[in-house]
């Protein structure tokens, strides 16, 4: 299993919008055209039906704000998560059974946190 390593790698704000809007997807999040307004809908929202009170301002930080994975992400993973503090970085592994984990570290515990569930939600959300 290949470990991202967000610091030496230093990701770039670009990369990491990525990544967030990947996440974003994954657990509900979809871009709608209301009314020639382009935004993005949470979950909650019917696919091609949104209103103009579905539109979002922006998506969660996910990558910047641990509250946001806890609140849209970690619900989406059946599994233990570690998360630890090691040499100025954070690291996390999600763990799905005895032999299957996946592993993220980052600058930031949301971020260690988002690489790790990018690579769970890749590997078993049904379109990859």
């Amino acid at each position: 299993m290949e470990l991202i390593d967000s610091k030496e790698d230093s990701m770039e704000e670009r990369d990491i919008k990525v990544l967030n809007e990947r996440l974003a997807v994954k657990v509900g999040f979809h871009f709608e055209d209301y009314d020639s307004i382009k935004a993005w809908c949470g979950p909650n929202s019917t696919k091609g039906a949104a209103t103009l009170g579905d539109l979002l301002l922006r998506l969660p930080g996910f990558t910047e704000s641990m509250d946001s994975c806890i609140e849209w992400i970690v619900p989406k993973i059946p599994g233990l998560i570690q998360l630890n503090r090691f040499a100025g970085a954070w690291s996390c592994r999600i763990q799905t059974s005895s032999y299957t984990h996946y592993d993220g570290i980052g600058e930031t515990i949301a971020l260690a946190f988002c690489l790790a569930a990018d690579r769970y939600l890749k590997e078993t959300s049904k379109d990859g």
